[in-house]
């Protein structure tokens, strides 16, 4: 696919840094084609190592795709609001879902 068609396809969605973004889905896709046979890898630390995936993409995929919670997923918007409301005093999202998860039973921390 054509890489401006795909920059300009993520400029309608406002993402930030679309350019950046169009690259790594070109390298995610060359290994995830290459590497795992076309299918996504089930261990985390792996998934977290492919471009443009980061724990919290990571966290989505396992807690919705793989229906396998493995950990809280923490946004800004968990993380500033979890704060706001006391639940948490922490300063980095790491911070926040390590709290979290002390707090709730792991059952519910995909529904966090």
């Amino acid at each position: 696919m054509d890489k401006q068609y795909l920059i300009n396809c993520l400029k309608q969605f406002e993402c930030t840094n679309p350019v950046q973004k169009v690259i790594n889905l070109q390298k995610f896709t060359k290994i995830i084609i290459q590497k795992y046979n076309e299918d996504i890898p089930l261990n985390f630390d792996e998934l977290i190592q492919l471009p443009g995936v980061g724990k919290f993409t990571a966290s989505l995929v396992y807690n919705y795709t793989f229906n396998m919670a493995n950990s809280i997923t923490v946004d800004t918007h968990v993380h500033k609001l979890a704060n706001r409301l006391g639940f948490v005093k922490t300063a980095t999202y790491d911070e926040t879902r390590i709290q979290l998860e002390r707090w709730f039973p792991l059952e519910l921390w995909k529904d966090v």
